[in-house]
């Protein structure tokens, strides 16, 4: 009977050691699955922001603005006409602007995630969007600020002049299919889709 119970004991033991082995076996792997749909929310999440941060910056550079993008901004009593335009303009393309910008800041956060989940390579990819955001940042200010000077002078542009504010006026405004800006933003998401590929499956 002791012999028995003893069986019995050691049977019991082993149980508990394979259970114990078991459940720690079944611990990595749920462990490996967590990460691994961590992995893939993460390369999701930067993928669709990319698409959208394309899609509303090439937008923001559109030839045309429409009346309706100026209708909500404050205007002085003594803006002349030609002021007036000026600051519409600049009102309806610093509006597009703050848009791209938050989805900026969102693939940002997002490009933060992945410094802890995913590797240094993959958080660099963020980087080309913030250069973009700057370049179109700083073209709109000088562009506008000095288009609104000369309004107020009613005095032309210098020639001098005329081709740094070209540079930038082609920033703010796309020229079509062989726009170098375009390309830029292509390059840079289908950078970020193909190095990311790997953790969407």
């Amino acid at each position: 009977m002791e012999k028995f119970a003893d069986c019995i004991s050691l049977i019991s033991d082993a149980m508990v050691a394979i259970a114990a082995i078991l459940g720690i076996a079944g611990l990595w792997q749920w462990r490996k699955e967590l990460i691994g749909r961590s992995k893939f929310e993460i390369a999701t999440k930067m993928t669709l922001l990319a698409l959208q941060f394309r899609d509303e910056f090439n937008f923001a550079r559109g030839m045309a603005t429409f009346k309706g993008e100026a209708a909500d901004r404050e205007k002085q009593d003594d803006e002349a006409r030609e002021e007036s335009q000026v600051l519409d303009e600049y009102y309806a393309r610093i509006k597009r602007f703050h848009k791209v910008q938050g989805t900026l800041q969102k693939l940002s956060q997002a490009g933060w995630e992945a410094e802890v989940l995913l590797s240094d390579q993959d958080t660099k990819l963020v980087k080309p969007f913030e250069d973009l955001v700057k370049q179109l940042y700083i073209s709109i200010e000088i562009y506008f600020s000095e288009q609104n000077r000369m309004s107020k002078s009613k005095m032309p542009m210098p020639q001098d002049d005329s081709g740094y504010l070209m540079r930038h006026h082609e920033v703010i405004y796309t020229r079509g299919a062989d726009d170098e800006l375009s390309k830029k933003v292509d390059e840079a998401v289908t950078t970020l889709k193909k190095q990311l590929k790997k953790y969407i499956k």
